[in-house]
């Protein structure tokens, strides 16, 4: 409750209601005591024309039954006094119902020499109020004084004032809380207004949006017309708050915007939808319409901004993702689900716009429902690892062999590694779909160990792999169960994967070196990892990424990144693996630039472990055995 109204304070106004109550109160009753007085008169002053008539009436008779002509005047509200003096004798006669306090006030009255010239009047007995009236003819010969009840009670009168005056309190208690209402209506309004707006910019916060987007999706039903939907996130704005403070990053969201609301019109919505992400609802006629907004939003983002207080002026670029309605969603949550996944692509790969694409949708059906299968693939036996090997170039033979995991599904038949290793990541599926391919992979190397076949068996590890803490331990306790040499297992991990969080991957590969197992980059050069960070890391190989092997031949540029590969990592004394070796003539030049291993479909392609077993024995390539 507020403790002011209009600035006055509230006791100070239920102060002023109790002092115009009592005030009302008072001009109630001299109202009433005038009304009242004047009501008595009339009153009096008809009994007094009664009591005359009366009188004249009892004179007249000879020798009347006094009782009998004043027998209306025998009631509990009506009585009579009568003094009669005929010839030196008096009578006096009174209604027998006259209360003893009435006969001893009439007698005073009809006695008193005041009495003479006052000739009515009102008396009050018992909290009673009685008028009365006398008449008398010349002589005294009959003097007669009647008394009646006043049809104005006293109790009646306390009762209407109480009544008038508890409606008065009301009245102002009334209007006091309709301000008082009123007030918080309008305190309310703009409590609502605030929740719905950024305290920073002004504009429409998440709230707001999601209601706009939801009127302008009704609207466009009803029109046949389409929206956009823009989301817009300020690239390496973390960068801004921590070199100069938050308050300026402030400063600089404040000016974004103006120039947002310069390139729209006034009946699209602008939002700020998250800390450094802003949103725009546009209502479009054809997607041409899309990309001029867009041009005009990016150019916006190009003039400078100014901090005046360091004098600093700085660019800022921004990244933007697009849904649209009604090809991709047709209710907010869809459309602002899929504007912020081609948000997240645009700022991925750099390119500052991008249009939502199903593809690219990691929550689409077929997606959901492949994760779900993928949780009962191991059970269902849909699991299997195919094995391609490596080979030493300068011995001509066989050292490795990488286990790749293959997923038969029941209803989509193979599906290849690219498209569910994101999901099993995404899922929390990636850590039992591990432990699987690495227990498969021991016994298989169990097997071909049996066998005299003495090879390494390479596994691959994840990026989410690298964030669990107990990897280390999992591979330990596999490999003491087994038996199995750890320098005989090696793990390949992405540049990319280390680079997600560097410190904890650099950690953990530390902690399998200890244990002697063998380490390897894989994917090398289409990461962002420095060499800084490379010269420290326990890692045994760099594995050269097949797409600047393929074609090496061919590209002058790829042919520099192979040859620059593979003297950087002897620098820094790591062993080189080719990938994605397609002929003979590739084979050859890595072997004449010093690359140490290779693997690829000139040399085997990915086999079961039974058809690898076969092709081990009509193989030109040695390989390592005992008898």
């Amino acid at each position: 409750m507020p403790s002011s109204i209009k600035g006055i304070p509230l006791k100070r106004i239920f102060e002023l209601i109790a002092i115009a109550s009592v005030f009302m109160l008072t001009i109630g009753y001299i109202a009433y005591d005038a009304t009242s007085t004047a009501f008595l008169a009339r009153e009096i002053s008809a009994l007094d024309r009664h009591a005359r008539i009366q009188v004249l009436d009892l004179a007249k008779q000879a020798d009347p039954d006094l009782k009998r002509s004043l027998h209306r005047y025998e009631s509990q509200n009506s009585f009579y006094y009568l003094q009669r003096n005929i010839d030196g004798v008096k009578q006096t006669l009174y209604s027998r119902s006259l209360p003893k306090p009435f006969l001893q006030k009439i007698q005073s009255l009809a006695s008193s020499q005041q009495s003479a010239d006052k000739k009515n009047g009102f008396l009050n007995i018992n909290n009673q109020k009685y008028i009365w009236a006398s008449a008398s003819l010349p002589g005294d010969a009959y003097k007669l004084v009647l008394i009646e009840r006043s049809t104005l009670e006293l109790g009646t009168v306390f009762l209407v004032l109480g009544v008038l005056g508890l409606l008065m309190i009301i009245i102002i208690i009334g209007i006091v809380f309709s301000i008082i209402k009123r007030q918080y209506s309008i305190r309310d309004d703009e409590l609502f207004a605030r929740s719905l707006r950024d305290p920073l910019t002004g504009l429409a916060n998440r709230t707001l949006l999601y209601d706009r987007l939801q009127q302008t999706i009704a609207s466009a039903k009803r029109n046949k017309k389409s929206i956009a939907l823009l989301l817009i996130d300020i690239d390496r704005f973390k960068e801004i708050n921590n070199t100069l403070g938050h308050e300026y990053g402030d400063i600089i969201l404040k000016q974004i915007e103006p120039r947002l609301r310069k390139v729209v019109r006034e009946t699209d919505t602008i939002a700020r939808f998250g800390g450094d992400e802003f949103a725009i609802v546009l209502s479009i006629a054809h997607t041409g319409s899309v990309a001029r907004c867009l041009d005009n939003v990016m150019n916006s983002f190009h003039l400078p901004f100014y901090i005046d207080e360091i004098k600093l002026s700085m660019s800022i670029e921004a990244s933007i993702g697009v849904a649209l309605y009604p090809n991709h969603g047709d209710d907010p949550e869809t459309l602002i689900m899929r504007a912020e996944m081609a948000m997240y692509k645009a700022k991925k790969q750099g390119s500052q716009i991008s249009f939502y694409t199903p593809k690219d949708d990691p929550y689409s059906l077929r997606r959901l429902a492949l994760i779900s299968d993928l949780r009962q693939a191991i059970e269902n036996n849909e699991l299997s690892l195919h094995y391609q090997p490596k080979v030493d170039l300068e011995n001509h033979r066989i050292t490795s062999v990488e286990a790749l995991l293959r997923w038969n599904h029941q209803k989509h038949n193979i599906i290849p590694p690219i498209e569910f290793i994101p999901l099993a990541e995404q899922s929390g599926v990636i850590k039992p779909l591990t432990q699987w391919v690495l227990k498969t992979a021991i016994r298989q190397y169990q097997k071909w160990h049996e066998q005299g076949i003495h090879l390494n068996i390479a596994v691959n590890l994840s990026a989410r792999n690298l964030h669990d803490q107990h990897i280390v331990q999992d591979i330990l306790n596999m490999l003491e169960e087994s038996e199995m040499d750890p320098s005989r297992l090696e793990l390949e991990i992405t540049e990319s994967a280390m680079m997600v969080e560097p410190d904890q991957a650099k950690a953990i590969l530390q902690s399998l070196d200890h244990l002697g197992i063998k380490l390897s980059i894989d994917d090398f050069g289409t990461g962002y990892s420095s060499l800084a960070y490379l010269k420290d890391l326990p890692v045994d190989n760099l594995k050269i990424d097949k797409s600047f092997v393929m074609g090496m031949l061919y590209e002058k540029n790829n042919a520099i990144i192979v040859n620059s590969t593979i003297k950087l990592a002897h620098g820094l004394g790591y062993q080189v693996i080719a990938e994605g070796v397609e002929d003979k003539e590739t084979l050859e030049k890595l072997t004449t630039l010093g690359c140490n291993a290779a693997q690829g479909y000139h040399i085997c392609r990915p086999l079961s472990a039974d058809e690898l077993s076969a092709w081990f024995k009509t193989s030109s390539w040695n390989l390592a055995r005992t008898s």
